[in-house]
């Protein structure tokens, strides 16, 4: 389907390889689509992976997400109204072949990352669009496991002896798409968790509806406030933390992992 909307001043600031910089700072690109603006540029169908049902119920999660509040943790199904939440690390379908999320997992963010969530969905609404969230915290377990997968010593942030690990571990990240109103997701670089180049925010490929749906999604994002990894263009971070606090581990919040 051929995109409506025209893409100017795709010129790019020099930008390092692997850098994160701030997308409301240097928007190096700017999409001409107004406020009632669809874009439904290069539509796929629907996520393949299984979206979790809805906020979690029963004691046992509602302890759970009760232990997350105390870690400023929020439930990102009712903080960002209107977002998808498809998450693939609950399926087979990821890097490492198996499961690596419990069927239920809830999908959480801290409570200022996920304001910034709503305020990104909130943007892209009057557009016809949505979030399609692949993942936001991340339990401190799970980023080890995918840092021994086949090509994530070199994409995924090592585990370091102080604690140091992504800021998925802490709700202060989170994966993205779009996908239409119907649900659809738009075509974007490559898939999720490609560790390879095809990966790149910099996408300088010559398919302009790739380049409408990607510009589309970092100025949504950029424009809540989020800071855009260059080299997945699906990872964006709140960068308003220097020194975080230890990171939120499922053991923690009594989450029993597959």
């Amino acid at each position: 389907m051929k995109s409506d909307a025209t893409v100017t001043g795709s010129r790019r600031a020099p930008i390092a390889e692997g850098e994160t910089f701030h997308a409301g700072r240097r928007a190096w690109l700017r999409l001409a689509a107004g406020a009632g603006t669809s874009v439904f540029a290069g539509c796929e169908s629907s996520s393949p992976f299984p979206s979790p049902g809805s906020s979690p119920t029963g004691e046992n999660q509602r302890e759970l997400l009760r232990r997350a509040a105390g870690r400023g943790l929020v439930d990102v199904r009712t903080a960002v109204p209107g977002a998808l939440v498809s998450l693939p690390y609950a399926t087979p379908r990821n890097v490492t072949g198996r499961r690596l999320y419990p069927a239920d997992m809830p999908c959480l963010l801290h409570r200022a990352t996920a304001e910034k969530a709503a305020r990104a969905q909130a943007w892209l609404a009057p557009r016809g669009l949505r979030l399609r969230i692949w993942d936001a915290w991340r339990p401190a377990e799970v980023q080890r496991l995918l840092w021994s997968a086949p090509g994530g010593a070199e994409y995924v942030r090592k585990p370091g002896p102080d604690g140091v690990l992504s800021w998925h571990c802490h709700g202060r990240a989170l994966d993205v798409t779009l996908a239409d109103a119907d649900g659809r997701n738009l075509r974007m670089p490559s898939g999720f968790d490609d560790f390879s180049g095809a990966a790149s925010a910099l996408y300088t490929g010559p398919d302009e509806q790739i380049v409408a749906n990607l510009t589309l999604l970092q100025n949504a994002m950029g424009a809540a406030g989020f800071a855009i990894l260059t080299r997945e263009w699906w990872h964006f971070e709140d960068p308003v933390i220097q020194r975080p606090p230890p990171p939120v581990t499922a053991a923690e919040l009594g989450l029993r992992l597959p």
